[in-house]
C-alpha cells in the first residue's frame, strides 16, 4: 500500500501577479517614507525587532494606496502581505548594514 499525496497546484500567473504588484507598490521611496513617519516622527527605535512596524506601516500604505490597483490585478492584500514583509526585512537590513 502506497501513500501517494497531491501536491496542490501552482498559480503560476498569480504568482507572477503578485511578484510584479509588490515590484511596483514596495518601492525603495515608499520603505523610506516609512522610516521617516515611524523612526524619525514618532521616535520607534530603528532596530530589526521593530521592523514589524515598518512592514505593518508599508502594508497600511500600500492597501490605503494602492486598493484600486490590486482589484485591477485580481489580488487582495492576504495575496500580497507576506511578499511585501520579505521585501521589508530584505531592504531593512540593507539599510540598516549600509554605512
Amino acid at each position: 500500500m502506497s501513500k501517494v499525496t497531491t501536491l496542490a497546484s501552482v498559480d503560476v500567473e498569480k504568482l507572477e501577479s503578485i511578484e510584479q504588484f509588490v515590484e511596483y507598490a514596495c518601492t525603495p521611496n515608499r520603505m523610506e517614507q516609512g522610516l521617516d513617519e515611524l523612526f524619525t516622527k514618532k521616535g520607534v527605535e530603528p532596530t530589526m525587532k521593530n521592523t514589524i512596524e515598518l512592514i505593518r506601516w508599508c502594508n497600511k500604505d500600500i492597501l490605503d494606496e494602492e486598493t484600486d490597483t490590486l482589484e485591477k490585478n485580481g489580488l487582495q492584500m492576504s495575496d500580497v502581505g507576506r511578499a511585501v514583509s520579505q521585501t521589508v526585512v530584505r531592504w531593512f537590513k540593507v539599510k540598516m548594514l549600509a554605512p
